[in-house]
Parts: structure tokens; sequence; C-alpha cells
């Protein structure tokens, strides 16, 4: 796995295969990345990409 640069923006249309994120910024891409896995009470989530 290639891991790419810390970078703090949000880019829906990026071609990430995963997100880690807070749960605040799930809108901005909940119709490109289905939620994988929820840490730290729901306040955290592991996105995956939509096939």
């Amino acid at each position: 796995m290639k891991l790419a640069e810390y970078n703090k923006e949000i880019e829906p249309s990026g071609n990430y295969d995963f997100y880690y994120i807070f749960d605040s910024d799930y809108p901005a891409l909940q119709e490109q990345y289905d939620i994988v896995e929820k840490f730290d009470g729901g306040s955290r989530l592991l996105l995956k990409r939509k096939n």
C-alpha cells in the first residue's frame, strides 16, 4: 500500500481508495465512499471508495 502525504483538504473527486476522516467530514464523501469502520466512539471513520 502506498500512502499519500497528509492533506487536510477533502477531495470528493480525488482518486483515493480510502479516507480516514472525522465524522463531520462524511457528508462531503458519502456519495463516493462507504464506511468500513468507526473509531473513537464513531467520531472518526475509515471509508472505502464505492465500486
